[in-house]
């Protein structure tokens, strides 16, 4: 076992990472930061994650269109 390297062969060969590829539901993407922003918005706060203030993430979640909130 190693830490994801985000396929970095499958990268250097212009494909997409092997998560991604393979998500039945498309519920993953992967690309630039700003594009995934420009696409899906640039939330990064969802319990249990830490503060992304204090992380900083590299990351966007999108809500499922029909989620409802929780409070």
């Amino acid at each position: 076992m190693s830490k994801c390297d985000l396929c970095y062969d499958y990268r250097s060969e212009g494909k997409e990472p092997a998560c991604v590829a393979a998500c039945p539901s498309r519920a993953l993407d992967w690309g630039p930061i700003d594009k995934l922003r420009s696409k899906y918005g640039d939330e990064n706060a969802i319990a249990p994650l830490p503060d992304p203030s204090v992380t900083k993430p590299h990351l966007v979640i999108a809500a499922h269109r029909d989620a409802q909130s929780m409070g």
